[in-house]
């Protein structure tokens, strides 16, 4: 696997994980 590829992974699996924590985040202020 080229380390491009690995390196794509990696960013997507954080940039997921910040949406996540974001989404986490933003549910008290919708109030569900």
């Amino acid at each position: 696997m080229p380390p491009i590829g690995m390196a794509r992974r990696a960013v997507a699996r954080i940039s997921a994980r910040r949406g996540a924590f974001k989404a986490f985040m933003f549910l008290p202020s919708l109030g569900v």
